[in-house]
């Protein structure tokens, strides 16, 4: 069973980015606008060749204004490619999942508690389910509704893999015993 490779980099790999790509990676992270990198003209460039990663200029979190940091993420949306496209794929992530565990950092509701005070209650919300995760973040709604016709029993291993990686997170909401309000979201 293969794996994943996400290359990481720090700083303009403009210069060797060629050298990284015959190297032949699944994925370039993070492409930093700070150090002079061009999502736009990286995707040119590579075209389909990598998943890229990125595009954060860091600094602007703190020194522009909130419309100016969502205009700036908006960049580099149509770049966006989904990891999972093939029954190969799917058998990565099921793989992934299986090997992935969520938990519930009592510290941080802790701050969120002391936070509010007794202005309201902090909340927790719950992952996507399996279905959601894989249409919006792992294989997006046309790839899905093809896999689920062309693999359904692949499809139905990774929706329970993605499922039971959120056991631990549940079990550790579930035994702190302090959050009175959990937000389903769109799990109903």
């Amino acid at each position: 069973m293969g794996f994943y490779v996400i290359k990481h980099t720090d700083g303009n790999i403009m210069p060797i980015l060629d050298q990284i790509v015959e190297t032949h990676p699944h994925a370039l992270h993070s492409l930093d606008p700070q150090a002079g990198v061009d999502i736009a003209k990286v995707k040119c460039l590579v075209g389909n060749k990598v998943c890229l990663i990125g595009n954060v200029n860091c600094g602007i979190l703190q020194t522009e204004t909130k419309q100016e940091v969502i205009d700036l993420a908006r960049y580099g949306w149509r770049t966006t490619e989904f990891p999972v496209k093939t029954g190969e794929d799917i058998e990565k992530a099921i793989w992934l999942y299986e090997n992935t565990y969520y938990v519930f950092i009592k510290k941080n509701f802790k701050k969120g508690s002391k936070f509010f005070k007794d202005r309201g209650e902090p909340q927790f919300f719950v992952p996507r389910s399996g279905y959601q995760h894989l249409a919006i973040r792992v294989m997006g709604v046309e790839n899905l509704i093809y896999a689920l016709s062309d693999f359904p029993k692949k499809v139905e291993r990774l929706m329970q893999a993605i499922d039971n990686s959120y056991d631990t997170l549940y079990k550790d909401i579930v035994s702190y015993g302090k959050v009175k309000i959990i937000n389903f979201g769109g799990r109903i």
